[in-house]
This record gives C-alpha cells, sequence and structure tokens, in this order.
C-alpha cells in the first residue's frame, strides 16, 4: 500500500458509516446519481465488478435492479467501507484491496464500475492503476469510470 493509500484507508476507517449516512440527506438524494449509466452498463452483462465500492450504494442499486446480488462483486481499500456494505448488504461478495494490486487474474472481469473512486488516488499513480484495470479486463469488457478534475 503506498502512503496516500494508507492514509485513504485511514481517513474512510475513522467514520461510523452508518450514523454517517442516516444523517446524509444527500445520500438518498444521490442515490440514483449515475442510474441510466448504471442500466446502460448492466443491460447485456449483469456480472458488476464495483471497484471502490465505498458504501455499497451500487450494492442496493443491484439488488433494486437485478433482485439479488449473485453477480455483484464489490472492492474498496477501507475496512469500514466494507463493513457498512456488508451490514446492508451481507450476500454481496466484498475484498479489500487496492487499485495498484487488483486481486483478480488477467482477463476475467467483465463488467466494471468505479463512481468517484478513482479520483482518491494522485495523479503519479493513475496511469498504473489504470495499466493494472486493463491487465484484469477480459476482451470486449465495457466499464463505467468517473473522475472529478483538479484544479
Amino acid at each position: 500500500m503506498s502512503f496516500s493509500e494508507t492514509e485513504i484507508a485511514a481517513f474512510y476507517d475513522q467514520f461510523d458509516f452508518g450514523q454517517l449516512l442516516v444523517n446524509n440527506k444527500a445520500v438518498a438524494k444521490n442515490a440514483r446519481f449515475w442510474y441510466r449509466e448504471f442500466l446502460s452498463l448492466t443491460k447485456d452483462q449483469p456480472i458488476f465488478f464495483d471497484l471502490g465500492c465505498g458504501d455499497g450504494r451500487e450494492a442496493r442499486l443491484c439488488r433494486e435492479v437485478f433482485g439479488n446480488l449473485s453477480q455483484y462483486y464489490g472492492l474498496d481499500l477501507s475496512s469500514g467501507m466494507l463493513g457498512f456494505t456488508r451490514s446492508h448488504s451481507p450476500e454481496a461478495k466484498l475484498v479489500q484491496a487496492s487499485f495498484s494490486h487488483l486481486p483478480f487474474a488477467d482477463n476475467r472481469l467483465p463488467t466494471v464500475w468505479a463512481a468517484a473512486s478513482y479520483l482518491h488516488l494522485d495523479q503519479d499513480q493513475i496511469q498504473p492503476a489504470l495499466a493494472e484495470l486493463y491487465r484484469c479486463l477480459k476482451p470486449g469488457a465495457h466499464g463505467f469510470i468517473s473522475l472529478k478534475g483538479h484544479p
């Protein structure tokens, strides 16, 4: 884990996500922020790898759309985030890992989702992390990655 990854994990691990989300109206308001993109990505491929699954928003969306989480896999660096996702989606397949060392075999991932995940990486970590993701993608894979530009 790089120094910045250590800092990111420590930052998110310190929160009580259950209490934080109960008191955060923005989460409920934005629960369907990427809904159209989600439906477009999963219409032909319901197997879903959520990179940077965070609070499990997409796990809840997968359950709503598909009726279960049998095809949902979530990855996050923060054990706190994974714990919160597990609390409301115990059947989700979750793994704690870094974008720089994805725990997947070469050419295996058919569909990836990374909404506001890669933005946590330092600029010099983006290219190696995307190369690592490319290693894991199945030929013809589909994905969604959102990034916010820094000033």
